[in-house]
């Protein structure tokens, strides 16, 4: 199998997987969210530093 012809084969396999995977993205947001996935999403929504975060920023001097 020539380069040329490699290639051609790899740039069809990479549509189908773009393919693929636009249609997995499509199926995602038509699914309804679980509630943890809602109160994850809501709680990233409205805590703008996490306690984590705040935790391991340094203390000024």
């Amino acid at each position: 199998m020539s380069d040329k012809d490699r290639r051609k084969k790899d740039g069809q396999n990479t549509d189908k997987k773009n393919q693929r995977m636009r249609e997995n993205v499509e199926a995602r947001k038509q699914r309804n969210p679980t509630a943890r996935a809602k109160e994850k999403h809501e709680a990233k929504m409205t805590d703008t530093v996490p306690e984590g975060a705040a935790r391991m920023r340094k203390k000024p001097d």
